[in-house]
């Protein structure tokens, strides 16, 4: 069984120091010592396992003899830190088994040193947290942008090719009312003449250019009119889809991490 010399004082006494021995835990024997009697509990200040206790705190108090208040007391009236000196030099190292006040500290910093290493190991894992989110963010953002770039690039392909189609249109316009009137075919009974074949094929020969126009531009005007369908639906996607990224890549870039 262990035996442990103490050191108390006691903030209600100023300038006294309690040296005395126990089998039980030290803390046990502050406790038993707070009784009615005594205005505040007592302080801890030295505590050494020895391995016998009687003789260490005998040479203690031999030790503090001058110091002594009173023989049947085991108190002392000294400062605490060289009460604590004469203690260690009076029970001498061959008493002393383990220094229970140095233990503590030695558990107290081993302890301390445990949590600055938890500490540091959650900083490095909350930088590291906060590295990949910034890399994450960033990647995000980069694909936001670069939808954002390919859908703007699609509504303006898609309005080039309507504007084109417009032009066409216009153009192919142009070149039939340069043409002129087209011509009109004579009456069906000048055909049943002899010519009536062959003036046939020269007629439609003479106007196909007029012919040619008109199918092209019917052509032109039916593209035109399908491609102004598909612009029209694909910028209502579009601009819903834009705003929303937008909204996003702004959310993104005022966001602010802890």
């Amino acid at each position: 069984m262990n035996e442990y010399l103490y050191l108390l004082s006691n903030p209600s006494m100023p300038d006294l120091v309690k040296i005395g021995m126990t089998r039980n835990e030290p803390d046990e024997r502050l406790q038993q010592l707070f009784s009615t009697g005594v205005p505040q509990p007592f302080v801890l200040e030295f505590c050494a396992i020895v391995n016998d206790g009687l003789q260490a705190e005998r040479l203690a108090h031999d030790g503090l003899s001058s110091y002594r208040l009173s023989s049947s007391r085991e108190f002392f009236r000294i400062d605490v830190i060289k009460a604590i000196e004469i203690t260690k030099l009076a029970i001498g190292p061959h008493l002393v088994h383990t220094d229970r006040h140095e233990t503590v500290l030695i558990t107290e910093a081993k302890e301390a040193l445990q949590r600055a290493r938890q500490r540091i190991e959650s900083e490095i894992r909350a930088e590291k947290k906060y590295a990949q989110d910034v890399v994450e963010r960033e990647a995000n953002k980069a694909k936001l942008r670069s939808e954002i770039r390919a859908i703007r690039v699609q509504l303006n392909d898609s309005a080039v090719r309507v504007g084109n189609l417009e032009k066409g249109l216009a153009s192919l316009k142009t070149n039939l009312r340069r043409l002129g009137l087209k011509p009109a075919p004579e009456k069906q009974s000048f055909w049943s003449s002899g010519l009536g074949g062959e003036y046939k094929k020269m007629f439609e020969s003479f106007v196909r250019p007029w012919v040619e126009l008109e199918q092209k531009i019917m052509a032109t005007q039916q593209e035109l009119e399908q491609q102004q369908r598909l612009h029209s639906s694909l910028e209502e996607k579009s601009l819903r889809r834009l705003a929303q990224l937008e909204s996003e890549l702004r959310s993104s870039n005022s966001f602010k991490m802890n």
